[in-house]
């Protein structure tokens, strides 16, 4: 009888130490998975950037020179929104040193600004004369925009940008960590308006409306911008640390027809 016993404890110790493993593998692969997870997530929600370049710095090679102007920057079809048509200006002065991938099919990742460098305007073109700049000179960074859409469930009559002016923090990369800027203007790129030089939360959240967040001096302050009125309006203030910069205008990012994502 102690000799059954013996071996019967025996096969359970055998027992106990296959599922030990089994459970243990299992662990260790939840958290790998976990991990990688991580990993894939950063990297779609990483925002672009781009390098600063001195006048004296050529542009990438591999982009053809029938596409370059005098000013080192090349001009590419947007879209078509209501009666304008939309180019974007790329500017080689801001070269693009990481690129935002999209987990969803329609959208890819922006294979030609990652050659033609940093979004720095856009021409709206109306008719067969009328034509303007956003900006005046292409300069700036815009690295987030989205177009009005009254017909969406949180649509805006306004345009809406977010501009990356100048290297605020000295890094020589124009970046989230530097100021951010939002304007609006109509929807043919007339009546530019700059609602806020340093904006840390940005978000669609009704009909005709957004909200937007700014720090100074350890205070947040909540205002809420309206698209028709063009007034903005301060709704909260918080004494509290900075927190990671949020503009999210995802859900109406805009894909052009070639199928890029700018």
């Amino acid at each position: 009888m102690g000799k059954l016993n013996i071996e019967f404890f025996k096969k359970a110790d055998y027992v106990l130490v296959f599922f030990c493993a089994v459970l243990g593998v299992m662990v260790l692969s939840v958290l790998l998975l976990f991990l990688l997870k991580e990993v894939f997530v950063s990297n779609l929600s990483a925002p672009d950037k781009v390098v600063l370049e001195n006048d004296e710095e050529k542009a990438d090679e591999e982009e053809s020179t029938e596409d370059k102007d005098e000013k080192g920057s090349s001009i590419h079809y947007n879209c078509k929104l209501e009666d304008v048509y939309i180019f974007n200006v790329f500017s080689y002065k801001l070269q693009v040193n990481s690129v935002s991938y999209r987990s969803s099919s329609k959208l890819g990742y922006d294979r030609e600004k990652h050659r033609r460098g940093g979004l720095a305007n856009l021409i709206f073109v109306k008719g067969l004369k009328e034509e303007h700049k956003l900006f005046p000179s292409d300069s700036q960074y815009i690295f987030k925009y989205d177009y009005a859409d009254k017909d969406a469930r949180k649509g805006c009559s306004c345009n809406v940008y977010a501009v990356l002016k100048s290297d605020t923090n000295g890094d020589k990369i124009l970046d989230e960590e530097d100021d951010i800027s939002i304007y609006v203007s109509d929807y043919d790129g007339k009546n530019l308006m700059e609602v806020s030089s340093s904006v840390s939360y940005f978000d669609h959240i009704d009909k005709e409306q957004f909200l937007f967040s700014e720090f100074h001096d350890g205070v947040v302050k909540f205002f809420v911008f309206d698209c028709v009125k063009r007034e903005k309006s301060l709704i909260k203030s918080v004494k509290q640390k900075a927190t990671v910069k949020r503009i999210d205008m995802s859900w109406h990012e805009h894909v052009s027809p070639q199928g890029f994502l700018d």
